[in-house]
């Protein structure tokens, strides 16, 4: 690894700290991969697992369209199966019982100066979490801009704790259309008379990751801004016994 760093820049770092390139974190388990279908496909898949009402879903966003088709499992549509939306997926898991909880980017003035706004995508997706109690749900939701003027909240992250245990998934990928769908196709499902992909290279790969076992421990105790609320003690009970299980961080709305 000490290859990857310039000579002239190897004293900035402490090469034999084990932080530096830590050892794979044994009993963990992972899947890499590469196109927006496949990921989805597995996030889906993840989501079905939480079924009651000691399950959860926590997501961490940076650019957060909910808009449009997940699942493609067994379908050679582009447009995916309907009705599998984020937004309709997290519903649907609501009314089987299953916590919600998300932080998306808020974006001050200089992001927007600069044409990098997020806001209005990351605020709809927030709003259809919060609104889940007003149907009897548990849907928790925030957008948080405090970060340095140039900077933001990157996470890519969700974690599923169901029925097979904690399922998370890490990377490169945002819940976005442009990882599906090509230049000129409609964004949204809910509404294909809407804005269109303007990106002729799309869709675009990224690497994205899905960890099971100690590894996805991890993950759910660095979660970013965890503010604990009384209904997330569910989530406490309804994880699977491990020893390896840190202290829980939750995410609550404000």
């Amino acid at each position: 690894m000490q290859d990857f760093v310039v000579k002239k820049d190897r004293g900035m770092f402490d090469l034999g700290h084990p932080l530096w390139m830590p050892d794979p974190r044994p009993g963990t388990e992972v899947k890499f991969f590469l196109d927006g279908p496949e990921t989805y496909n597995a996030m889906v898949a993840a989501m079905e697992t939480a079924i009651q009402k000691d399950h959860f879903v926590y997501i961490a966003g940076w650019d957060t369209w909910d808009d449009f088709n997940l699942d493609r499992r067994g379908t050679g549509d582009i447009r995916g199966k309907t009705g599998t939306t984020l937004r309709e997926l997290l519903r649907k898991a609501s009314s089987r019982g299953v916590m919600i909880r998300a932080l998306f980017w808020y974006q001050e003035i200089i992001a927007w100066r600069l044409g990098m706004s997020n806001n209005p995508e990351n605020r709809k997706a927030r709003d259809a979490i919060n609104d889940l109690r007003d149907v009897g749900g548990d849907g928790r939701a925030i957008m948080d801009g405090r970060v340095e003027n140039m900077g933001s909240h990157h996470q890519k992250l969700v974690l599923v704790n169901g029925k097979d245990g904690l399922i998370a998934f890490a990377g490169g990928r945002d819940f976005h259309p442009n990882r599906v769908y090509k230049d000129g196709d409609p964004k949204s499902d809910l509404d294909k008379t809407g804005a269109k992909i303007d990106e002729a290279s799309a869709p675009y790969l990224d690497l994205h990751v899905q960890i099971r076992g100690r590894a996805a421990y991890d993950l759910l105790r660095d979660l970013p801004a965890p503010i604990r609320g009384p209904s997330d003690r569910r989530a406490r009970r309804g994880m699977k016994s491990s020893r390896f299980a840190p202290n829980l961080q939750h995410l609550v709305a404000a």
